[in-house]
């Protein structure tokens, strides 16, 4: 990797919880003086944004005049930008979700003398007037419809410059759709699928693989990585064990072309500097010793699950940063089915007053000024009826502290 990745964090993270709550008391106070006042949207849950405005000229006819409004959603990571164009003969505005590609070297801006044009960059400060910018013309044109019209996850706009994200539909398979349903439209829906989870596929996705022939002695010390993780503690008469790479199915390969892993072993990654693979099995595993106390390190596993496969991927983070994307549809913002009605305040259609993410689009995919850079992706499965306390004492605040 020539860099480590940009340090982008398009929406409030947790060390902001105390501002965003203080942006939600603020809608929440603007709502009730005002009445007919739209409901809050994810942009205005953004402390920190910060909004461009650039007044139109007051059309024929007595038509209430436009602006073009460009909102930057967090100016330290300047990669999310929301523009607001007008409709036509005073129809209702469209908004754009916007892209930077170099959110380190390139900085956005609307251009006040001529409304409609986009003024790019590259250097490391904001601009400052159009000295040495390029300009990028998406309005009034057809720019910006098109680029929608192209149902592209990520379309190019200024000549690659910017990406226009739209909403692309999610990949389920038939066994994801129907849990869905039964999360969504029947009663006791969450109990159905953890029986069916429990009963049919407990033990269905379990990884086993024939260990290696053994080679009679441990591993050589100069084999391991100088920058590896540390070895596992194995149990007495765990090791030295190993398992054939072939039957990982990882699709990775080991430096130096070692045909097997030792259990508990750290190896390097073949063709990835700072990326390390092991293999441990919970029996295998030793337990926890402090003076005469011995505790298991592990929790209690029957015999199949005891000897299953665990593979560990572990990352340099001195080289690698960590990123995440929303899926197309999960997580939800709404509300988790864990927190019952009358621990629900406000009346609103989720903790943070919001069930969607618009005028935001939710791809489920990375852009493509990361893809070169990603040395991996995990997809988490994370959905937002597990993301509340059931019980406990969270589980009693904070409308059940999602």
């Amino acid at each position: 990797m020539s860099r480590p990745l940009p340090r982008w964090r398009p929406l409030a993270t947790v060390a902001r919880v105390a501002a965003v709550a203080a942006a939600l008391a603020g809608a929440a106070a603007a709502r009730a003086g005002a009445g007919d006042a739209p409901p809050p949207t994810l942009l205005d849950l953004q402390p920190w944004r910060q909004v461009q405005r650039v007044p139109l000229a007051a059309p024929p006819g007595g038509v209430k005049p436009a602006a073009l409004v460009l909102a930057n959603l967090q100016p330290a990571a300047n990669a999310w930008f929301v523009l607001t164009v007008p409709g036509p003969g005073g129809a209702p505005a469209t908004d754009y979700h916007l892209e930077n590609a170099d959110p380190a070297g390139q900085h956005l801006a609307l251009d006040p003398a001529r409304p409609g044009d986009l003024l790019l960059r590259a250097g490391a400060a904001p601009p400052g007037g159009d000295a040495g910018a390029e300009r990028c013309t998406l309005w009034p044109g057809d720019a910006l419809p098109a680029a929608r019209r192209s149902r592209r996850a990520y379309a190019p706009l200024c000549g690659g410059r910017l990406y226009l994200r739209n909403p692309v539909a999610g990949h389920r398979s038939a066994l994801e759709a129907g849990t869905e349903f039964l999360r969504d439209h029947v009663w006791g829906g969450e109990q159905v699928i953890g029986f069916v989870r429990r009963e049919l596929f407990r033990d269905a996705y379990l990884q086993r693989a024939e260990p290696a022939p053994p080679t009679g002695a441990a591993p050589a010390a100069g084999a391991v990585p100088a920058d590896a993780p540390p070895p596992a503690r194995l149990a007495d008469g765990a090791g030295p064990r190993v398992v054939a790479t072939d039957a990982l199915g990882l699709g990775l390969d080991l430096a130096g072309g070692e045909p097997a892993l030792p259990l508990g072993q750290w190896r390097a990654v073949a063709g990835l500097a700072g990326v390390h693979l092991s293999v441990a099995q919970p029996a295998a595993v030793a337990p926890l010793r402090a003076g005469a106390v011995v505790r298991p390190t592990v929790a209690a596993l029957d015999a199949v699950e005891s000897q299953a496969l665990a593979f560990l991927v572990a990352f340099d983070l001195a080289a690698f940063e960590l990123g995440f994307a929303l899926g197309t549809e999960h997580p939800r913002l709404g509300w988790s089915a864990r927190v019952p009605p009358e621990r629900r305040s406000g009346g609103g259609p989720g903790p943070d007053g919001i069930d969607r993410a618009a005028p935001l689009v939710r791809t489920g995919q990375l852009a493509p000024a990361l893809q070169g850079r990603v040395a991996a992706t995990f997809t988490g499965g994370f959905k937002r009826e597990h993301g509340a306390f059931r019980h406990g004492a969270l589980a009693q605040v904070n409308q059940g502290s999602h």
